[in-house]
């Protein structure tokens, strides 16, 4: 039995009538009588009976006649969600973040595709720039958004924004009362810097010859503006980062114009994920 012969079953069975559901079909009466008989011949049980009005159901057309329209309406409805899913309009997507771009930049583009696309499921996965790089790799995430990754063979790496370098500090610095603190004071105040091998906002900054007094080092920007509004020194951290309001904690421009960082996300070049696609459509235009 198959989609076609419970097609013709119903549509003889919701007529009554050969002749009809022939028209029905755009069938002639012939090869839809053929159809019914294999069909009883593949069952093992009579479906109708012929009667002077048509065709009559008998008890096991009646219960085949109940399941084919269940039958039917499942198919209609998988068919129905695959192709949601070929327009990448349901399915999920996992997505690695890491770094202070969670602050204001992804959950701005995550809630403007959440308008286009409700039905897509994301999850967020939070690690270090190389293990959701590896996760990338090994198909666990679909995108990531961070800071400094290095493009590979098999990634694509596509820049979301360039944001300026801001100073994070205590309300009560004597560089607060300045509009923009250049470098040079910098490096006589005591500093708050990330704890990984690898940190894209001072690794731009060192790369112009500044040379830290490092005090502290954490983990992420939230711990280190955590420390900083307690007045345990400073940081540097990307302009999206100023959506972090504490007590006791002021951001200054740095006098230093130069100098951008940039948000990316990364995405296998191959993937051929509809939801993916739309989920960069909307990094794009936003």
């Amino acid at each position: 039995m198959d989609l076609r012969q419970l097609g013709y079953f119903l549509a003889v069975a919701e007529e009554g009538h050969l002749g009809r559901a022939a028209d029905r079909l755009n069938l002639s009466q012939p090869p839809l009588t053929r159809a019914i008989r294999a069909l009883e011949a593949d069952l093992g049980a009579v479906l109708f009976v012929r009667t002077p009005h048509g065709m009559a159901l008998t008890e096991a057309g009646r219960l085949l006649q109940d399941d084919s329209r269940t039958i039917t309406a499942l198919v209609k409805q998988t068919t129905d969600r695959l192709r949601r899913a070929g327009r990448g309009e349901i399915g999920r997507l996992d997505i690695g973040i890491f770094g202070s771009g969670i602050l204001s930049i992804v959950p701005r583009l995550l809630a403007r595709f959440g308008e286009i696309r409700p039905d897509v499921t994301v999850a967020l996965h939070h690690a270090r720039t190389q293990q959701n790089v590896e996760a990338l790799r090994q198909r666990r995430l679909h995108v990531m958004f961070d800071r400094g990754v290095q493009p590979e063979p098999g990634l694509v790496v596509e820049t979301v924004v360039r944001e300026a370098v801001l100073v994070a500090m205590p309300e009560g610095s004597h560089l607060a009362t300045l509009e923009a603190v250049p470098l040079a004071l910098l490096e006589r105040v005591p500093m708050i810097a990330g704890s990984g091998p690898v940190d894209p906002v001072w690794d731009l900054v060192t790369e112009t010859g500044f040379v830290p007094r490092v005090v502290h080092r954490v983990a992420d920007v939230v711990a280190a503006l955590a420390l900083v509004a307690q007045g345990l020194g400073s940081t540097l951290v990307p302009e999206s980062a100023s959506v972090v309001a504490l007590p006791g904690l002021a951001y200054r421009r740095l006098d230093a114009a130069h100098l951008s960082i940039a948000l990316e996300c990364a995405y296998r070049g191959l993937d051929v994920s509809p939801a993916l696609a739309g989920l960069l459509d909307v990094v794009r235009d936003v």
